[in-house]
This record gives structure tokens, sequence and C-alpha cells, in this order.
């Protein structure tokens, strides 16, 4: 399961089509948060592609904790926080073959077992 063709349409939307790939879609141990004296950006442009990240979340899950981040900023957006948001459409433009895979193990029973995991990591969030 995969949203490529959505995907590609996001990314010629906000002219991200050309942008550099990058391998992860959030930086090691940056901090998101609300600096005063940083510029505004259009708080129309940022809410639109954090709504498309949100939508494209459903096939990519590894953008989740990310997307999570930036969402948080949706009401007053800075410089800093449409970084972050374009570093993720950065890394889904390396990775726009991604998607799910649901394989049978076993033909004989044709079952299909669906393993979920979680990193709840509730004290690594500064901000809440």
């Amino acid at each position: 399961m995969h949203q490529k063709k959505y995907l590609i349409e996001v990314l010629k939307k906000f002219k991200m089509m050309g942008c550099k790939p990058i391998e992860t879609p959030a930086e090691f141990n940056v901090k998101l948060i609300k600096y005063e004296d940083e510029g505004h950006v259009g708080g129309i442009l940022f809410r639109h592609m954090v709504g498309s990240l949100r939508y494209i979340c459903h096939s990519r899950h590894e953008i989740t904790f990310s997307v999570g981040l930036v969402r948080r900023f949706m009401i007053d957006p800075r410089h800093s926080h449409m970084t972050a948001a374009k570093r993720i459409m950065r890394y889904l433009r390396g990775t726009l073959n991604h998607g799910i895979l649901f394989s049978c193990y076993s033909v004989e029973n044709n079952s299909l077992d669906l393993v979920a995991y979680s990193d709840s990591d509730w004290c690594g969030d500064m901000v809440d």
C-alpha cells in the first residue's frame, strides 16, 4: 500500500519535486520550540503542507513523529518550523517508492498476522 501518486502531487504543489533528498525525516537532537524573535512564515501555506503530510502518514508511519512535532506550531509557524516541514518533504522525495507491504507467511492456511510496534517516549518530549 503506497501513496506515490498523491505524494508526487504534493511535492509538485509545494515546489519540492526538484529538492535534494535526505535520509531522515528529522534532525537528530533538534528541539522545535516557539522562538519569539524568529520571523513568521505563511500560516496558510504551512497548514496546507502539514495537512498533506498528515494524510501521507496513513501509509508512511515513519514520518508520524516528525509530522506530530511540526503540527504543534500550526497557529503561529516560524521559519524553523517550516524548515522542519520541508525536511520531511525532502525525506519523502528520496523515498517515493516506500509503503506498507502486507504478505502471508503461510500459503497453506492463507492467514495474515499483523504485528505492530510502538515507541512510547513520553519523557523525551521537552515541550509538553
